[in-house]
């Protein structure tokens, strides 16, 4: 077996229980919605909300460090804005 194979499994042992703890956690998620489809959607909402503000805050800080050698690190900026616009407008408009 070469190397690669090695580093793969190797990887995979120390990755597995995160992955069946991912999995554990997208059952139980999906019983819950199955269960209480309202609450899901509500808890969707919100997780979209925070996607948004933080992907936007993310953005924002990536565009200011990138702006001394990027030519266009203004549409980041931009994406990020409107990003964070979209996070607090959902926040204010969650159910």
């Amino acid at each position: 077996m070469n190397d690669l194979q090695e580093d793969v499994k190797h990887t995979f042992r120390r990755a597995r229980w995160g992955l069946i703890l991912r999995g554990l956690l997208a059952l139980m998620f999906g019983i819950f919605a199955l269960a209480r489809p309202l609450q899901t959607v509500a808890i969707l909402a919100l997780l979209v909300a925070f996607w948004a503000l933080f992907t936007g805050i993310v953005a924002i800080v990536n565009s200011l460090e990138v702006r001394h050698y990027a030519k266009h690190w203004w549409w980041i900026l931009v994406g990020g804005i409107v990003s964070v616009i979209f996070g607090i407008a959902a926040f204010f408009m969650f159910p």
